[in-house]
């Protein structure tokens, strides 16, 4: 399936308005100085996806993205954004961009190997391997690694927060398999 097919660029720009919610509406410091670094460390990546769909000749209009056949994927940032707005705690909002971090590194497990394959790693920012380096040295693990594991969840904040992930995960599961039905439409063409 080419690129642009899938219309996820809704959900590349659309997270890094997703992490600026996230430090937006966490009140407790030392949680909102890991919230701006996951946003800083992260801003700007948007602008290396649309080098690539140039690179890779995919471009397309906002009459496209916003079409009938991409609405799977804005109902899926706006399932994201929804799960966001719901939490009650600062401690598990920070969970949030954890989540789609996490969704990120097994993305690019898959990705990079796919775009060497394809001889396109050196042309390429957001799907190549300098995105996915870049990823893996992010300070979440490394510097601020401890900040997150001295946080305390009693067992209302626990169980709320496994139900965020549960509802996040959920989310990227309805992605993938949007996306899957797009690869077998649009498979042989």
């Amino acid at each position: 399936m080419p690129l642009g097919r899938g219309g996820c660029q809704f959900f590349v720009f659309a997270f890094q308005d997703m992490l600026r919610l996230t430090h937006n509406l966490i009140s407790d410091s030392a949680l909102k100085k890991v919230a701006a670094s996951l946003m800083a460390e992260d801003a700007g990546h948007e602008q290396w996806y649309l080098f690539d769909i140039e690179q890779l000749n995919c471009t397309r209009d906002v009459p496209w993205l916003f079409g009938v056949t991409h609405q799977p994927v804005r109902d899926f940032v706006y399932q994201l954004i929804g799960a966001l707005l719901r939490v009650s705690d600062d401690r598990i909002r920070i969970i949030f961009p954890l989540v789609l971090e996490s969704t990120g590194k097994v993305f690019f497990k898959h990705l990079v190997p796919l775009v060497d394959r394809c001889g396109y790693n050196q042309s390429l920012r957001y799907f190549a391997s300098f995105h996915q380096e870049i990823e893996m040295n992010h300070n979440i693990y490394q510097d601020e690694k401890e900040e997150l594991h001295n946080i305390e969840f009693d067992d209302n904040i626990y169980q709320e927060a496994v139900a965020l992930i549960q509802r996040c995960f959920d989310s990227f599961e309805y992605l993938a398999d949007h996306l899957e039905h797009q690869r077998i439409i649009f498979g042989n063409t």
